[in-house]
């Protein structure tokens, strides 16, 4: 028990350390890049899709959990009854801020000090677990099945999937990503700590050879063609990023 303690703790100051003091320059690392700014608008226009579609354009009692910057709730606030960011930098949280006008923020680590709020009926958490250790995951997990109501929805991302088309290339060449988040071990954690997945959908299943991260590829007319088509023909377990739509059981 103290080792998996300890071990938590590290994953949690690792994953602290990397993200605490990005606030300035987190955006401009995102949209400066062309791969990273079209995942990003991707993931921003099926995540609108799928409050529309799936929740009647109505979240309740919200919570974005590693709200960062504020990319993911500043556009969900609206929908929402009561609108929560939660995450552990300070620097993040101030450009959030900025972006949203209904938001109430909390910069805390919920793996020492719980958070307590009347019952939520969504979360999300996009970018967070991707980039942190297994521990960390399960602990994070745990403390989303907390505080979501009953058959409450976690809409998650995993944006570094390891075997992906394009990082399969990518090993095959010589190259480490340094990744193990797989679709399988997603799930399997989600349902080890108390959720079933609804739906995925893979995002970028189309981009798998470096020579299509071009902007002017990316920002075309036919990205926006081959995205949906490569939703509907690309298994989501090869795509380079993914969304879950998990419920709470």
């Amino acid at each position: 028990f103290e080792q998996t303690n300890n071990d938590l703790e590290s994953n949690v100051n690792n994953y602290t350390d990397s993200h605490m003091e990005k606030g300035a320059v987190y955006d401009t690392e995102i949209f400066s890049s062309p791969m990273d700014a079209y995942m990003a608008k991707v993931e921003k226009s099926v995540l609108l899709e799928i409050v529309e579609k799936t929740l009647n354009g109505n979240l309740g009692n919200y919570v974005d959990f590693a709200c960062g910057t504020g990319r993911i709730i500043s556009s969900l606030e609206k929908c929402a009854t009561k609108s929560i960011g939660v995450d552990v930098s300070q620097s993040m949280v101030d450009i959030a801020k900025e972006k949203c006008e209904r938001t109430q923020f909390f910069i805390k680590d919920v793996t020492k000090e719980r958070l307590d709020f009347p019952p939520i009926d969504v979360v999300t958490s996009f970018r967070f677990f991707g980039n942190a250790q297994q521990e960390l995951r399960d602990s994070v997990l745990q403390y989303l099945h907390s505080i979501l109501r009953k058959d409450g929805l976690l809409i998650l991302n995993n944006h570094r999937n390891p075997v992906s088309i394009s990082n399969r290339l990518f090993s095959l060449s010589g190259g480490d990503h340094e990744m193990d988040l797989t679709y399988d071990k997603l799930r399997e954690s989600l349902n080890r700590q108390g959720f079933t997945v609804l739906k995925t959908l893979g995002i970028g299943g189309w981009i798998f050879r470096h020579s299509f991260q071009r902007k002017e590829i990316l920002e075309s007319k036919m990205a926006n063609v081959l995205e949906r088509v490569s939703r509907v023909v690309v298994p989501t377990s090869l795509c380079p990023d993914m969304i879950l739509i998990a419920k709470k059981h």
